[in-house]
């Protein structure tokens, strides 16, 4: 696959992530997930020919949100308010 195929794909995600009319806030939160797995895991995409559509993609990044798999970094999880700032380490 592409870069620019999974990241439209991501792109899309995102988009539809911000149609609480449509999908609802609980499945608007899921396609902003996916859309963040994606993003994060896009050389996989590009450099695993087994990632050839965009099920292939979608189905990744459900699996890994699925397993609890944490794709937010210490630095994330401070922006989003959920840490304090960093202390010396």
């Amino acid at each position: 696959m592409e870069k620019e195929q999974a990241l439209a794909i991501a792109e899309k995600y995102r988009n539809m992530s911000q149609d609480d009319s449509t999908y609802g806030a609980d499945q608007c939160a899921l396609f902003e997930q996916y859309a963040e797995i994606i993003e994060e895991e896009i050389n996989l995409f590009v450099e695993d020919d087994s990632y050839e559509t965009e099920a292939d993609v979608v189905e990744f990044a459900k699996e890994t949100y699925s397993m609890g798999i944490d794709h937010y970094d210490r630095e994330d999880y401070i922006n989003m308010g959920l840490l304090d700032e960093p202390c010396d380490e």
